[in-house]
């Protein structure tokens, strides 16, 4: 089986001036030139004492010399990409957790990771750009060796790819380790579920230390042999100048920026006019269903929205047309066996909810050192997600909520994702995210962050009067949050579970409150209400003003 390197490198066989890295101002980095700096890397690595299977730690910013660098490495050992703006304590963690053994740095970059590495004892190999009028252009400086490599040479399909984090704060992250063939194998599904060829041209707005970068922006172009543009700073300023610029066929992105980008679409309408796009990506979250519908008008292309996972990489994909097309759904497999399956670990028919479970083997083999995460996750050779959902007749996959993300009030169990779309029903609704607050005696009760359109005023009680008659009473959220901008993480997700300590509220409600004693005599029909409630949520006494 080949490697990413094995694929470039034929790649520069057969078309050795195609651009693999485009940028404006710059001439562009061919299959031959990249292939070079492949084996450039590797002699540097291998002098220096590092090879196959050793983890090399990439930091830099999110451009086509970090891109470089990536796929350098890899083409000799394995890659960790990290993010450059962890701070000291979470950049220690890192690399420990990551069995680091040296970092690799673009000499521009200012990261406390220098500082860190030397604490730990671990080589920084400085980066340079070695002609800055060719993009992506990059050598690593000659350093002191190691020791002898134990494993030079090129890379094999069975050794050590890459290494990533899942989502979360990095000490409760977990390790993601994938093998070169893995990796080959995750690139070349999103490839063909894209249709993409050596005509295509990407334009990532995704970080280059998350998967969806990586695989699906970075991996998936590389293996087609086509040409990818990176965006070092996302705004829909740059964004739109290079949709002006640079020929692009698609590009690919997280539900945020796909809203700005929706936003600012009326202010550059020419060049949305004169735009090339084949297709959109959306992942790393659900894209809303209006937001979608209005890019597709916009931009004249099919919005292609995907169902990943670091774990996995891409899962489903929405079909291009002229196939059926299901709104709300995150479309059909993308090449690997997906069931629906209940809590004791029967497979489901279609119709039925329950965890989506995929089949893994061949593009996941397990969590490194976590042998209790992978007891609970890993069953009969599938992998639980953790995700809820349910297939239609057609093979339809819609996803109904994240199970950790399910919403228990007093045993009243709530899809944020459901509360989510009947806000973003309301005309003056520019985004909505549901999540759960700490309760005294329900556990949790449902709050939204809302973001208004702008000249519109929205009130607590405007949003409750709206979602009753289309909610079930109990799902109606209790807090309402008005704000400009919603909390996300760096790859631009939202973390439902972060949003009460986020907005601050943790306290208020986290913890019972004082026995208030009752201001007046209870009426027969309360008194048999207050005992009633006091044995459904197993409590001593519920007061008659009780808030629940």
């Amino acid at each position: 089986m080949e490697t990413i390197a094995d694929i470039i490198r034929r790649h520069a066989q057969i078309a050795p001036d195609s651009p693999a890295f485009v940028d404006a101002g710059q001439v562009p980095l061919t299959y031959q030139a990249l292939s070079d700096l492949i084996d450039r890397v590797q002699m540097r690595l291998n002098a220096m004492g590092f090879g196959r299977g050793d983890r090399i730690a990439t930091v830099g910013p999110n451009d086509a010399a970090t891109a470089a660098l990536v796929t350098g490495v890899m083409g000799c050992a394995a890659v960790v990409p990290t993010n450059p703006g962890l701070s000291v304590g979470e950049l220690a963690i890192y690399l420990r957790d990551q069995k680091v053994r040296a970092v690799a740095i673009d000499t521009a970059t200012d990261s406390p990771v220098r500082m860190v590495a030397g604490e730990l004892g671990l080589p920084l190999l400085e980066v340079e750009r070695i002609d800055n009028g060719v993009t992506g252009l990059i050598d690593i400086r000659p350093g002191t060796s190691v020791g002898k490599t134990r494993r030079p040479g090129r890379t094999q399909a069975d050794d050590l790819g890459m290494v990533l984090l899942t989502s979360g704060t990095t000490s409760h992250s977990k390790v993601v380790p994938i093998t070169h063939g893995q990796l080959l194998t995750r690139i070349a599904r999103l490839a063909g579920a894209f249709g993409l060829t050596a005509t295509d041209r990407c334009l990532n707005l995704m970080p280059l230390f998350h998967a969806h970068g990586l695989h699906a922006a970075l991996g998936s172009t590389l293996y087609a042999g086509g040409s990818i543009v990176m965006l070092p700073e996302f705004s829909t300023a740059a964004f739109y100048l290079r949709l002006k610029t640079m020929a692009l066929t698609w590009y690919t992105g997280s539900y945020t920026f796909h809203h700005r980008i929706h936003a600012a679409a009326p202010d550059h309408a020419a060049i949305v006019k004169n735009a090339r796009l084949r297709f959109l990506r959306a992942a790393s979250g659900q894209l809303d269903a209006k937001i979608a519908s209005e890019l597709e008008t916009i931009f004249r292309v099919p919005v292609i929205q995907t169902y990943s996972s670091t774990e996995l990489s891409c899962v489903c994909c929405t079909p291009f047309p002229p196939a059926v097309r299901k709104p709300g759904t995150v479309g059909l497999s993308a090449g690997a066996e997906i069931g629906i399956m209940d809590a004791d670990n029967r497979l489901l028919p279609a119709g039925e909810r329950g965890e989506v479970v995929v089949r893994s083997g061949d593009i996941f083999s397990g969590y490194e050192n976590d042998p209790a995460a992978n007891a609970q996750c890993l069953v009969d050779g599938w992998f639980r997600t953790g995700d809820e959902g349910v297939f239609d007749e057609d093979g339809y996959l819609t996803l109904t909520g994240r199970i950790k993300d399910i919403i228990n009030r007093g045993g009243e169990k709530i899809t944020p994702s459901e509360v989510d779309d009947a806000l973003m029903d309301h005309p003056d609704v520019t985004d909505a995210v549901t999540f759960p607050i700490p309760h005294a005696t329900l556990g949790q009760e449902v709050a939204a962050a809302v973001i208004p359109a702008k000249g519109t005023d929205l009130t607590d009680e405007t949003l409750a009067h709206f979602l009753r008659g289309r909610l079930a009473p109990f799902k109606v959220p209790r807090r309402f949050v008005i704000v400009d901008k919603i909390p996300t993480g760096h790859t631009g997700k939202v973390s439902r579970q972060r949003l009460n300590e986020a907005f601050g509220l943790v306290t208020d409600a986290a913890t019972r409150r004082e026995r208030v004693e009752d201001d007046r005599p209870a009426t027969p029909l309360e008194t048999r209400l207050q005992k009633l409630w006091a044995e459904i949520l197993g409590l001593d006494r519920v007061g008659l003003n009780e808030d629940f």
